[in-house]
């Protein structure tokens, strides 16, 4: 017990601490740190030296990445040098200083390179871009070998949305046996195209570009059943003739046809000319339920059937069975295209069904009208575009529409649920367009009687007007017409205004109507340009054949005021009258002394 306290007293009282705490406390220990220190200091400086000394070389680096990369692309592609060759070749094709013979050199140089191999490189961006130069700039056997090759190829080509263009060139620059034979191989997959997004448009163009009535009924028996895909019949151009060969299928095959249809008008493919005539065809033949179905999913999209004949029929028949709701948002899709649907050759006579079958003209006029109104000339001066006017203000009149379209108008209005009396709607649409057409007139009469064409429309809007603005249109016009400087330029030759036959007979025409517009206590343009004729002027028309037939137009109206003032008027210049040769002179000349 003694013994060990005392070694503990020992330890204590010798002034030594532990270990640990010497240790720690030591100077020694202080002076080890700072060694640390510098370590850590001279390490980050040596692998500052380190890491700029391992900098790779880019360049280099680059370089070797694209060796590894060429090196890739050749284990993977067996014809990858034939493909760099190839560009490299048409690098020099392509440039404009090319001579032409080295230029067909390189050009059979390429397609030995490529031949038996085209099938697999034409899906590329690059390499269908040299197959189309190819066959734009080959020589005939060079397209012909090409197109031979790529033939068995074209239905999958259709769909790549970088082969397809190769198509076209095909079709563009290829001879007529191999146009048909592109249009040959597409047999048995024409629906399958028809709703794909990308070969959709090509098949189209091929369709309505490059194929003759008998390849277009081929390729639309497909749409009639698979019975079809394969085996095709030259006598069956559309439905009528299936159902004529096989009526007990006809339930069979008009389930096909809604089904083949279906699957393109669910994916809005609808700029299709071989689709509006299969569905034109449909729907003269479906029963109601089906037709309001097809209508239902065509409702929204009508400004894709307006470039073709069929297309529009389709768009009519939508508007003849549609409700007022569905007419409001046929309106709406038309609205801001108005101009363009106007002047189409068949999309015009969309807004004739509208403006017999809609009847809230107040919407009418609010949504359609103002595109018309701000551009008149515009729509005027288009052959398409000046029926659409024509029938605002001569509804129907067969000296402007054939009787046929008439006709179908006439059934298509009947068929449709309106309300509203023909008459009355025709009336206020003619109040919306009346008094803008006029005031266009008055204040430009020489271009609205500048050509025969749009004299018509002139005469048409006249005869419908009415007011102070119908007064001021035939003040205008006749104060142009008197003018003996002004002259009508048609077909590099130049006409006295009264000498030009569609101006003449425009002038004649609105005479020969002043008995109706006396008759309703209106204003006659006889009236008004009688009081214009000036001696000066009536010297100038005598001079004319037709000027003097419309001096004798003007005395057979049978107002009398008309008849004697012009009668007062010629009388002085009778003696030269009867110095003219023409056959109208003569006839004046003879009214006069009768």
């Amino acid at each position: 017990m003694t013994m060990v306290s005392r070694k503990r007293h020992s330890t204590h009282d010798s002034g030594q601490e532990p270990k640990a705490k010497i240790e720690k406390n030591s100077p020694k220990s202080k002076k080890q740190r700072k060694p640390k220190k510098r370590n850590a200091e001279t390490l980050r400086k040596d692998s500052k030296r380190t890491k700029a000394a391992e900098k790779p070389n880019w360049p280099e680096f680059k370089k070797k990445k694209k060796e590894l990369r060429n090196t890739r692309k050749e284990q993977k592609c067996t014809i990858y040098t034939l493909i760099n060759k190839s560009k490299k070749l048409w690098e020099e094709v392509r440039r404009n200083d090319c001579p032409i013979e080295q230029r067909e050199k390189l050009t059979l140089e390429i397609h030995g390179l490529l031949r038996n191999k085209l099938h697999k490189v034409v899906y590329s961006h690059d390499l269908s871009r040299v197959i189309q130069w190819l066959l734009k700039i080959g020589t005939p056997d060079l397209r012909a070998a090409i197109t031979e090759e790529l033939v068995p190829h074209v239905p999958a080509m259709l769909q790549s949305r970088y082969a397809c263009f190769c198509v076209k060139r095909m079709l563009k620059y290829g001879s007529h046996e191999s146009r048909k034979a592109i249009i040959r191989s597409l047999h048995g997959k024409v629906v399958k195209l028809t709703s794909h997004s990308v070969a959709a448009p090509i098949l189209e163009h091929t369709y309505s570009t490059w194929a003759s009535a008998f390849e277009k009924s081929q390729l639309r028996q497909e749409f009639y059943g698979d019975m079809y895909k394969q085996d095709k019949e030259s006598d069956v151009n559309s439905l009528d003739d299936v159902f004529q060969k096989t009526p007990t299928m006809k339930e069979a095959i008009l389930s096909a046809v809604k089904a083949n249809m279906s699957r393109i008008l669910d994916k809005k493919l609808t700029k299709s000319s071989l689709l509006h005539t299969v569905l034109c065809e449909y729907l003269r033949h479906c029963s109601k339920e089906d037709r309001d179905e097809a209508l239902l999913q065509i409702q929204n999209s009508l400004l894709d059937f307006t470039s073709t004949r069929d297309g529009a029929h389709v768009a009519i028949m939508c508007i003849w069975h549609a409700s007022n709701k569905v007419k409001k948002m046929i309106m709406k899709s038309l609205k801001g295209h108005m101009m363009e649907v106007a002047k189409s050759e068949h999309g015009h006579l969309i807004l004739l069904a509208l403006f017999d079958t809609v009847d809230d003209t107040v919407l009418l006029k609010k949504m359609l009208m103002p595109e018309v109104l701000g551009d008149l000339w515009s729509v005027a001066s288009d052959e398409y575009g000046r029926k659409v006017i024509l029938y605002l203000v001569a509804h129907r009149d067969p000296l402007y529409f054939h009787p046929t379209e008439v006709d179908m108008l006439r059934k298509g209005a009947a068929l449709s649920c309106i309300k509203k009396d023909l008459e009355v709607r025709r009336s206020e649409l003619l109040d919306a367009v009346s008094d803008p057409l006029l005031e266009a007139i008055a204040n430009d009469a020489e271009t609205w009687l500048s050509n025969s064409s749009i004299g018509m429309v002139t005469l048409a809007v006249l005869k419908s007007g009415k007011g102070s603005e119908l007064q001021k249109a035939f003040e205008t016009i006749a104060e142009y017409i008197c003018d003996v400087t002004k002259k009508i330029s048609e077909e590099k030759q130049e006409f006295f205004v009264v000498e030009h036959a569609g101006t003449h007979l425009m002038l004649k025409k609105l005479i020969q109507h002043d008995k109706e517009r006396l008759r309703n206590g209106e204003v006659t343009f006889s009236s008004v340009l009688v009081s214009k004729l000036t001696e000066g002027t009536l010297l100038s028309w005598i001079t004319y054949n037709r000027g003097c037939f419309l001096l004798v137009a003007m005395m057979e109206n049978r107002i009398q005021s008309v008849v004697d003032e012009t009668q007062r008027k010629l009388q002085p210049l009778i003696s030269h009258i009867r110095k003219q040769t023409s056959v109208g002179a003569s006839i004046l000349h003879k009214r006069l002394t009768a």
